[in-house]
């Protein structure tokens, strides 16, 4: 495969993987990683090992790989509106575990089971091949639903945030939730302000 024109850049190189030998791959050639899935307290033996244990190609300048963690950001205003919430994504994070990939491999599922829900992740797949698609979203828990994405109230949202740049997070992909493109876009202004406010204005 060739590019139909001269490259003119050093245009970077991000890899969205999830197995650890795609990580490894990831460490080894890529500029970044387009994480997805990811559970930042889980984060280091899920997700960074694998990829800081690649070796460099020889010729290959040392560089850092840019960690471009992508989720759903959504605000509650209460409780309940977050239960409503979470009920959604429940069935969302159902299909994923269960429905995706194909009869020997889910990604979806592997990544949630090396990050500690082997059980859940397996119990999910199960029904949701029988055809149980409630009972698989049943299965799920709010502790899964929030752990890999921004929903909650603007404190729980700006505390996940905290956690991610802990984590090492470098980059945030913000997929902004709302029923119309002027909600979305309020939503996307809401979690900006809070990125700013947690590393210094120093990423947009």
């Amino acid at each position: 495969m060739r590019l139909s024109m001269r490259a003119e850049y050093d245009l970077p190189i991000y890899l969205a993987t999830l197995s650890p030998k795609m990580l490894r791959l990831t460490g080894e050639i890529a500029d970044g990683w387009l994480g997805t899935s990811f559970v930042p307290e889980g984060s280091k033996a899920a997700y960074f090992d694998p990829s800081t244990r690649a070796r460099p190609r020889p010729a290959a300048p040392a560089r850092t790989l840019d960690v471009c963690q992508g989720a759903e950001v959504a605000f509650a205003d209460d409780e309940d509106a977050l239960r409503v919430m979470l009920a959604g994504r429940k069935k969302e994070l159902a299909f994923s575990l269960g429905g995706m990939g194909s009869a020997t491999t889910n990604y979806y599922n592997s990544a949630y089971s090396r990050q500690g829900w082997a059980e859940t992740a397996a119990e999910v797949y199960e029904r949701w091949q029988a055809g149980d698609r409630d009972g698989a979203a049943g299965l799920v828990t709010d502790e899964m639903v929030l752990a890999t994405t921004l929903i909650g109230t603007e404190d729980m949202v700006r505390g996940r945030l905290r956690v991610w740049h802990a984590a090492g997070v470098d980059t945030v992909r913000l997929y902004p939730a709302g029923d119309t493109l002027d909600a979305r876009l309020t939503t996307l202004g809401r979690a900006l302000d809070l990125v700013r406010e947690i590393d210094g204005g120093t990423h947009g």
